[in-house]
């Protein structure tokens, strides 16, 4: 028996790519997302790092409203054909005519909040996207060679998760592409924490949003990216499992269902910010610079975007070459 979560503190992004080769793509057995982390004030007004929750955009975003996700599918997203037809950014994208699920996964690759969270089956793109919101630095201070730019606390994650057992363990339903499904069909995906408490997150997985989105040709991004798209939200959890992320839900569901694990479900990869700049030039050759290497695997913003999303993204280490 172990803890369904292990948490794996990388001194560098090489020990992450060690643990991931690319070969296991295809079995779709992990899924990875990469999170920034950041910054926020505390009580005194200071500054201090702090690890981001693995929770929607929607539900961090709307998290002190009463708005649900399933009132806004029925009241914004399936106005989209009647309501805003007319902007060209519609037109354009042939969004009118587009299924919902296509609407959702379009909209949130431009910032729309759902309850929908990207991931990928490329553990190399999840690394690129782990570093996407890291502020960019030209020069700082130096050790032995390794960059010192921020505080050696600061990491970024990248989760990796074995998505066969998470669907075993939580009775995770594959996302239904319906027309009007995900809205009408919300209960659905209704999942207690315990039979006896009146907490549930809402969840489904779609392993292969590309071959069933009809709007490949506009939605260029998600064909890209090896993408997964897990939904959760946690609107409908109550009392001491209020904002709960898909952590803490995992865990309470196994301890409430009196389960046991005999291997982790979630693999945190805790990465030292510093890792991600490059070297000084006489210790480069045994420490390839970050950007260098998803450069060359092809996982950086002109090969992962069509637009200027890319260019926003890379612009913090485009400098960060050799």
């Amino acid at each position: 028996m172990c803890e369904a979560i292990k948490v794996i503190d990388c001194p560098t992004w090489q020990n992450f790519i060690d643990d991931n080769p690319i070969t296991n793509i295809e079995s779709k057995k992990f899924i990875y997302r990469g999170q920034t982390n950041g910054e926020i004030r505390n009580n005194e007004g200071s500054l201090e790092f702090q690890e981001w929750k693995l929770i929607s955009s929607f539900n961090r975003y709307y998290k002190s409203s009463q708005y649900k996700f399933s009132d806004f599918i029925s009241q914004q997203i399936s106005f989209i054909p009647s309501k805003y037809r007319d902007y060209k950014f519609v037109k354009q994208n042939k969004l009118d005519k587009a299924n919902i699920i296509s609407q959702i996964y379009f909209l949130q690759h431009y910032g729309i909040p759902t309850c929908f969270m990207d991931f990928t089956f490329h553990p190399f793109i999840a690394l690129y996207f782990a570093i996407s919101n890291i502020k960019g630095q030209s020069g700082g201070q130096y050790f032995n060679g390794c960059p010192k730019f921020y505080h050696s606390n600061y990491y970024f994650t990248v989760f990796k998760i074995d998505i066969i057992k998470l669907k075993e363990i939580l009775i995770i339903k594959d996302l239904m592409h319906i027309d009007l499904g995900l809205w009408m069909e919300y209960e659905y995906y209704k999942i207690k924490i315990a039979p006896d408490i009146n907490s549930f997150g809402n969840f489904a997985l779609d392993i292969d949003p590309i071959s069933k989105i009809n709007n490949q040709d506009e939605n260029y991004n998600i064909t890209q990216q090896y993408p997964c798209f897990l939904m959760f939200d946690n609107r409908n959890c109550n009392g001491n499992f209020k904002e709960i992320d898909i952590e803490g839900f995992l865990n309470c569901f196994i301890k409430y269902h009196h389960l046991s694990i005999e291997e982790p479900i979630i693999y945190k990869y805790r990465i030292p910010y510093n890792s991600a700049f490059r070297w000084t030039h006489e210790y480069r050759d045994k420490n390839e610079p970050l950007f260098t290497f998803l450069r060359k695997n092809k996982c950086i913003g002109s090969n992962l975007f069509n637009d200027i999303q890319g260019i926003k993204y890379d612009f913090n280490f485009f400098h960060q070459e050799y």
